[in-house]
């Protein structure tokens, strides 16, 4: 089912070209052969949640910006909707805004590993936010879901930009 595809949301951050987990060469390398283990481990401690946390704010700048667009894209999820994209980006915003704060306060000091978590908890609130709106076809509209394929790398694209 779609909603259950859209936890890769949170790996997005692979595609962003970030990953916290960067290794940092430590300043003594700049004057030295060899830095000891214990100054390059204490250096990497230092920057990693500096790092971790501008990557994560990339991540959400990104999901606010093109969140929608990952299922907006997707033809056959407009399918079954029964609506193009800019309807279904129109009725997108709202439902990204709300998500957005939820997912937030689930994870006010968000770090690269809550990104899966998040990035699940937030596609799966996307998606579910934008069925509510379209009720009265719930029916047909949840049948239809179950049985597309959703393009993950086509939403990697969407997010990417």
């Amino acid at each position: 089912m779609i909603i259950k595809r859209l936890g890769m949301a949170g790996a997005l951050i692979i595609l962003t070209g970030c990953s916290g987990q960067q290794k940092t060469a430590s300043p003594l390398m700049e004057h030295s052969e060899v830095a000891s283990p214990q100054a390059t481990q204490a250096q990497e401690k230092r920057v990693k949640p500096i790092n971790s946390y501008a990557v994560m704010a990339v991540f959400r700048r990104k999901l606010q910006r093109n969140g929608p667009a990952m299922l907006c894209a997707q033809p056959e999820y407009l399918n079954c909707y029964g609506i193009d994209r800019q309807q279904c980006q129109v009725e997108m915003t709202a439902v990204n805004a709300r998500c957005l704060q939820q997912a937030d306060k689930l994870y006010p000091q968000l770090k690269t590993d809550d990104a899966a978590a998040y990035g699940k908890f937030y596609g799966r609130c996307l998606a579910t936010g934008h069925i509510r709106l379209h009720l009265v076809q719930l029916k047909e509209i949840s049948s239809c879901l179950t049985t597309i394929k959703f393009d993950q790398n086509l939403s990697n694209k969407v997010l990417a930009r």
